[in-house]
């Protein structure tokens, strides 16, 4: 442990310079960053258990078929088309990646909305974003917008966006910045939007900003999805909206992915 806590402190000090440069280059970048650190407490201590929502935990298939209307055999259809971008090695940004069920969800709902708007928040190096503009060009239909806080720390860290294919790009806009001052711009320039995707910081806080922030701009059927809801703030917003919340995943695993569609 001790060995491991002068490592941690070696690193730090060494990311120094670099932790000025960016904090004097983008200072809201920092400012942000240090905001999310206390989001993170608060959640520690608000607690989140999932098998309080077990009711409405389900699989993919199930919360799609519901929630756009469609039967298995569209759903189906939708999934064997998935195409996602190649796994890209790095010792950091893994865990900031979309997971595959995700990418899969995502492909799937594109598929079946043929959405001419889109708009996520939280890239890191691209999986979901790839995923979406790879759909969408095999639809020959769609923008994508796309907001990022870059981390200001970090060994090794690949570029935002670093396996989206460079051919598909035309029809990509991205955005660097907090999403709190960030996303009401490209909500304004996008909207009305058919998906918002929160795959960004995962806090009640944030959450509950960008959703309360991107419902306005969804169209009607349109669908707000979000990664890792492994807090009460998706349930607490569709409660506040007055919609069904779908949670995809299982319960074991104490997060999942949520869906609301906009009436």
């Amino acid at each position: 442990m001790a060995t491991e806590i002068a490592a941690r402190i070696t690193r730090r000090i060494r990311q120094l310079p670099v932790l000025t440069e960016r904090t004097l280059r983008h200072p809201a970048w920092m400012f942000e960053n240090v905001r999310m650190i206390g989001y993170r407490r608060a959640d520690r201590r608000r607690g989140f258990d999932l098998a309080s929502y077990s009711a409405i935990v389900m699989d993919a298939e199930r919360a799609v078929c519901e929630a756009l209307g469609v039967d298995a055999s569209a759903y189906a259809a939708a999934k064997a088309h998935f195409r996602a971008p190649d796994a890209e090695a790095g010792p950091e940004g893994s865990s900031w990646d979309a997971s595959n069920g995700l990418q899969s969800l995502l492909n799937v709902c594109i598929r079946l909305l043929a959405p001419d708007r889109m708009v996520e928040t939280g890239v890191a190096r691209g999986y979901s974003t790839a995923v979406a503009l790879m759909t969408m060009h095999d639809l020959a239909r769609g923008q994508l917008f796309s907001v990022e806080l870059p981390r200001v720390l970090g060994d090794g860290q690949a570029a935002v966006g670093s396996v989206v294919p460079d051919a598909l790009k035309s029809r990509w806009t991205l955005k660097l910045g907090p999403s709190r001052t960030t996303l009401p711009l490209i909500l304004r320039e996008a909207s009305p939007i058919d998906i918002f995707l929160h795959d960004s910081d995962h806090t009640y806080a944030s959450q509950t900003f960008e959703y309360r922030t991107a419902w306005p701009h969804i169209r009607s059927g349109g669908l707000l999805l979000s990664d890792d809801v492994a807090n009460p703030a998706l349930m607490d917003f569709a409660r506040e909206v007055g919609v069904q919340p779908r949670l995809i995943g299982e319960v074991a695993h104490g997060a999942a992915i949520g869906m609301l569609v906009k009436p």
